[in-house]
């Protein structure tokens, strides 16, 4: 791995997190990321936090925003007790294809992300 991958990950937790022990933290970033993520989780261990790792797929939200109405847009309840429980969310977005979700309408997306 890239030791700038590390480093970044260290910054993350130390500097814009500050993670302490027994902290829970929320990482949640695409396959794209997984560096990331380890560099992440390997930090945030030798920091002795509780790390949950949500795996974002950009073809699965693009199937769900498709087959959706905008009224399902609503944060879920258990998602926001995982949010609300831990101490720190780190998220990264991004993945290879730009256009992943390019026949999602943009007021489809627009509602998705209020």
């Amino acid at each position: 791995m890239d030791q700038r991958i590390r480093t970044h990950a260290a910054i993350i937790v130390d500097h814009s997190t500050r993670i302490e022990s027994g902290d829970d933290v929320v990482v949640s970033m695409p396959a794209v990321a997984e560096d990331l993520a380890v560099a992440l989780h390997e930090t945030l261990g030798d920091r002795g936090a509780n790390p949950v790792y949500l795996n974002n797929s950009e073809r699965a939200g693009r199937a769900y925003l498709r087959a959706s109405d905008e009224e399902a847009f609503e944060t879920p309840e258990h998602e926001l007790a995982l949010y609300e429980a831990a101490d720190a969310a780190i998220i990264a977005r991004g993945g290879p294809n730009v256009s992943e979700q390019s026949d999602v309408t943009p007021e489809t997306n627009a509602a998705y992300r209020r």
